[in-house]
């Protein structure tokens, strides 16, 4: 159970940091789907196990904090990236960087249905 603890928090962590450095959303949902399952095992281990160390108890409690901080701030960056595409008529309006750092945001528009820009 403890390695399947791990595979979640591995993935959990890899498809945020993802998500966050691309502006991704679907990165950063699977990131906030897999927290409740981490959470869940961290809670299993702070309050159902048989014999629960102290140490253990105050790691997983400092754990719960971190995840459940984690799941706050990613709804927010969620929130924030869904604010920063939108559509409107027949076309896609979405903020983009320039080519050159120094431009700063720049709008552009491509056809709804188009993947590329």
């Amino acid at each position: 159970m403890l390695l399947l603890y791990l595979g979640i928090e591995v993935i959990r962590l890899f498809f945020g940091t993802k998500g966050n450095l691309c502006q991704r959303k679907m990165p950063l949902s699977i990131s906030v789907a897999l927290t409740f399952p981490s959470a869940m095992m961290a809670s299993y281990y702070l309050l159902l196990q048989t014999y629960v160390l102290r140490l253990e108890a105050i790691m997983n409690g400092i754990l719960l904090f971190f995840c459940g901080s984690e799941l706050l701030l990613e709804v927010l960056t969620l929130a924030a990236f869904s604010r920063y595409c939108f559509a409107e008529g027949p076309f896609l309006i979405t903020r983009g960087l320039g080519s050159h750092p120094r431009e700063g945001f720049s709008i552009l528009l491509k056809p709804k249905g188009s993947r590329r820009l």
